[in-house]
């Protein structure tokens, strides 16, 4: 065959649960799935992929081996490179205080707001499904800030922060960016509305929320992750 009639395809296939998380069980759930369910002839198998932690790529026990141990032909590993990018992220931002900060007083705020069911509800009610703008509008443009800011418009409960996964946190900054005078509102009546370290929790992250070098922080890790998370899928 001519190489330039030959085309790699990538689908998804699905997930499995797993009880246990070691190298064995996740292998064992691998071929189950790869064979009995999902028909697959492995003997075929000539490369795996994953990201770069000893339970996967582990070189003498790690799933990588047990799978190549099954079929030897699966030989070739590949370093997931969506993995590798969230480490690059991930470096890059631990230099930037501002971008650390910014990330830890947002988890904060999501655990303080979600994390219980009487603060919840007060966030349901104080949110409204956006029809126009977001509340903190900004003039950076790029490809698909559409989508992104549509999905958050339509999504009334806060999302969780991935503290792993740098990348994906642009959904929650996206949330942020479009929510903003509805989070201060529901801080506001949380401060109001309760007594003791809760309030106090409260009317410390609505400052925070307020400072300059907070938004500065949001606005331009959301504008720089918009570009990247497409490369990370």
């Amino acid at each position: 065959m001519e190489k330039e009639q030959c085309e790699g395809y990538e689908y998804f296939s699905g997930f499995k649960d797993v009880d246990q998380t070691n190298a064995e069980t996740i292998s064992q759930a691998l071929l189950q799935i790869l064979v009995q369910i999902w028909g697959f002839d492995l003997t075929k198998l000539r490369g795996q992929g994953y990201d770069g932690c000893a339970t996967m790529s582990g070189e003498i026990s790690g799933v990588q081996r047990r799978i190549q141990d099954s079929f030897p032909e699966a030989k070739y590993f590949v370093y997931c490179k969506s993995h590798r990018l969230n480490l690059v992220i991930v470096n890059t931002c631990s230099s930037v205080v501002e971008a650390c900060n910014g990330m830890t007083i947002l988890g904060k705020i999501t655990r303080f707001v979600c994390g219980v069911s009487k603060r919840k509800a007060i966030l349901k009610k104080k949110t409204q499904v956006q029809q126009d703008d977001k509340d903190l509008d900004f003039d950076l443009l790029y490809e698909r800030e559409d989508a992104l800011f549509g999905a958050a418009k339509r999504q009334k409960v806060m999302p969780k922060l991935a503290e792993t996964r740098w990348t994906s946190m642009i959904v929650i900054l996206s949330w942020l960016l479009v929510h903003y005078q509805s989070i201060l509102n529901v801080l506001e009546t949380i401060k109001a509305q309760l007594k003791g370290q809760a309030a106090a929790d409260a009317s410390s992250y609505h400052v925070v929320l307020l400072k300059f070098d907070f938004i500065v922080a949001a606005v331009m890790l959301q504008y720089t992750l918009g570009y990247i998370r497409p490369s990370s899928v």
